[in-house]
């Protein structure tokens, strides 16, 4: 599975990463640069992003998603140390979040069960 890590902090990026072995993952510290790719035409199984990062954050990230490449808005899983958005049709996980929710919710986005 092609998994695309998303978040300004470099430790929660380390931490994410670890969970997914023997996957293809791509870490970004970012929003703007994952857009960037998809955009040039690179796809993802699982896009896993923070909700508030400095400059894109997550919501406007999965905004700009639903413009540009509406398959991979549907891959997106947000995860949170605040509160999650008003309405939204994307999965979300609070941290500190379980690792094990975290892996059964990217098998399930992943296998393109865009259930919560």
């Amino acid at each position: 599975m092609r998994i695309a890590v998303v978040d300004d902090d470099s430790v929660m990026v380390f931490l994410v990463t670890r969970l997914f072995p023997g996957h293809d993952i791509a870490a970004f510290s970012g929003a703007r640069p994952v857009l960037e790719i998809i955009a040039a035409g690179e796809r993802f199984d699982v896009i896993i992003t923070d909700l508030m990062m400095p400059g894109v954050s997550g919501t406007e990230m999965h905004e700009e998603l639903c413009l540009l490449a509406p398959d991979q808005a549907r891959r997106l899983i947000f995860i949170t140390g605040g509160l999650p958005p008003d309405e939204s049709d994307v999965p979300v996980l609070q941290k500190p979040f379980n690792h094990t929710k975290l892996q059964e919710l990217v098998e399930r986005v992943g296998a393109g069960e865009h259930d919560q």
